[in-house]
């Protein structure tokens, strides 16, 4: 069996705005699986660094969005919940521009004003019904946008690095160092998903990695889960991602130090996908 980290299932990197501008386009198609989560992690760490030229070039991919919704409301564009997402977060960015760019390009103003005030109402309606079954998904896309508002540019950790969706070990290690050196905790739906994607095949090669950058309960969360037989070690601030780590680890072990989890009173099937 070939190893899940490997180049050739490499996503690449969205490395200026060149790439940020195609990725917004490319999404609203759904080309791949991994575009939404792409998208919302580059938005969220390049926004700072839009300027109009910018919010220009990116009109197309706003005026895309709307056509997506206004297509799927008459039935005459076929979507899954994932695509109303995709749409749903590039009409809320081209409202969060609205005022940072109002009265530097008329052309702009006019396609974010149509935006903010003729749909709306369409894109709360989907959403509500999408949010319900992916709601993990509606999550990050909440995220993103929460990130975008306070300029916070710390990565998401769920962001997968390999086709279809699966995450380095070693850099996950280095996101989450990025958290610990500004002092800022992860949100826990980000870091339960990031949990859930991580590729454990060659989680080995990334623990002295994890020895050397991290602490606390970063290194002891991360220990547990990449090395075969180990056990969970207070503390257990972060309940939901050990949870999910001794999922994904072991699914049919009962790990005893989780037995104060609320958790742990769910059935079984459930946390388990069975």
């Amino acid at each position: 069996m070939q190893p899940l980290i490997r180049e050739e299932m490499r996503i690449p990197d969205i490395a200026g705005m060149d790439d940020l501008i195609s990725l917004m386009e490319r999404s609203v198609n759904n080309e791949e699986s991994f575009h939404l989560d792409l998208l919302l992690a580059s938005l969220a760490r390049m926004h700072t660094s839009v300027k109009l030229a910018d919010a220009v070039r990116m009109a197309p991919a706003f005026e895309r969005a709307c056509l997506f919704m206004k297509g799927h409301a008459e039935g005459t564009e076929a979507a899954g919940d994932l695509d109303i997402f995709v749409a749903a977060f590039l009409i809320e960015y081209a409202q969060l521009l609205l005022p940072e760019f109002t009265g530097h390009d008329q052309g702009l103003n006019d396609l974010l004003v149509h935006i903010l005030f003729k749909h709306e109402g369409l894109k709360d309606k989907k959403v509500q019904v999408a949010s319900r079954d992916y709601k993990s998904y509606w999550e990050l896309v909440k995220l993103a946008l929460k990130k975008i508002k306070e300029k916070d540019t710390l990565p998401l950790l769920s962001t997968p690095t390999h086709r279809p969706a699966w995450i380095d070990p070693a850099v996950l290690v280095s996101r989450i160092e990025k958290y610990q050196k500004h002092n800022r905790k992860p949100e826990h739906m980000d870091f339960q998903i990031a949990v859930s994607r991580v590729a454990l095949d060659r989680a080995d090669e990334a623990i002295p990695l994890i020895k050397e950058k991290l602490t606390g309960e970063y290194r002891e969360l991360l220990l547990f889960l990449f090395t075969p037989g180990a056990l969970p070690k207070k503390p257990f601030t972060f309940q939901s991602v050990w949870m999910t780590a001794g999922l994904v680890k072991s699914p049919d072990t009962v790990y005893e130090e989780f037995a104060d989890f609320p958790y742990s009173a769910v059935n079984r099937a459930y946390l388990t996908g069975n």
